[in-house]
């Protein structure tokens, strides 16, 4: 069953586009998601740091997958790390890593385009989207442009070649200001892709390591800002949320899928899978010299 095309009508105002990159200190967009000293933080033994002075805020934009649509209750226990990511989404687990304040601006069923109208990258001139529209996203989005960009778009289509779709991630990138960002690739199972053409080949994958060609060419325009995210939780998923591989998800690996135990449901993650998610792109963060 592939991904179901969803649109939701947005109307971007030019006096409503969002500022370039900038510092803020506002709370945090999700009442979930609260601050790393907070009385109701998770404990957990990780060893999390405060940002740099330069470093003061992430903004991550989404759709159901940057949301947290799933969430559960996930006791993370391994021999390094007790962390109770229990109804938390990426986001909220990665403020928590990182100690910087993180945004949530996820938009569940959105497609590529509608969220790069959103967060100002494109522009829309169509007044009948105004009913409809986000406001609090949009509110907080102007408010909160962030100093490091993190975007997961795509896999509700708003696409018709890869080409479109770079130029949309561009769009986003260019309008925020930001030279720090991450770009998380699909993490559908190939059979569920958005893109047809992943779609048409994915019962001949026979390997766990074999990238889509959408994802070649997020990987091509991105460099290393881009996180294969699917390969990624497929190759250590798991063992990141203290989870025992089966049979089965052996199985599904070799199909290019990613284990059901972190799923909530064929496409959304349970809070196991959102906490290794958080935990990979934590890592790209070090990597990239984001934080520490």
């Amino acid at each position: 069953m592939r991904r179901r095309h969803f649109t939701i009508p947005l109307l971007l105002l030019a006096s409503m586009t969002i500022a370039a990159c900038g510092r803020y200190s506002s709370n945090i967009l999700n009442p979930d998601n609260q601050d790393s000293d907070s009385e109701s933080s998770p404990k957990t033994n990780l060893n999390v740091t405060n940002t740099k002075q330069d470093r003061p805020e992430i903004v991550c934009w989404g759709d159901s997958m940057t949301a947290g649509t799933g969430k559960s209750k996930a006791i993370i226990s391994t021999d390094s790390v007790l962390f109770d990511a229990s109804n938390m989404s990426y986001p909220d687990i990665l403020q928590k890593l990182t100690g910087i304040k993180t945004y949530n601006f996820g938009i569940p069923s959105a497609t590529s385009e509608e969220i790069a109208i959103l967060q100002g990258g494109l522009s829309s001139d169509n007044s009948s989207y105004l009913k409809k529209i986000n406001k609090d996203i949009l509110s907080s989005g102007k408010k909160h442009p962030g100093n490091i960009l993190i975007l997961e778009i795509g896999s509700n289509g708003g696409w018709d070649n890869y080409s479109e779709l770079i130029a949309q991630y561009n769009a986003m990138i260019d309008h925020s200001g930001c030279t720090d960002y991450i770009i998380i690739g699909d993490t559908d199972d190939p059979a569920n892709s958005a893109d047809p053409l992943v779609y048409d080949y994915a019962d001949n994958i026979s390997s766990s390591t074999v990238k889509t060609s959408w994802d070649d060419a997020l990987e091509k325009a991105f460099g290393q800002h881009f996180i294969n995210m699917r390969l990624e939780l497929i190759s250590r998923g798991l063992s990141i949320a203290g989870l025992t591989e089966t049979a089965n998800d052996k199985e599904a690996a070799m199909k290019g899928n990613i284990s059901e135990q972190l799923r909530a449901d064929w496409t959304h993650f349970n809070s196991y899978g959102y906490y290794s998610k958080a935990v990979i792109t934590y890592e790209k963060g070090i990597q990239l010299g984001y934080w520490k």
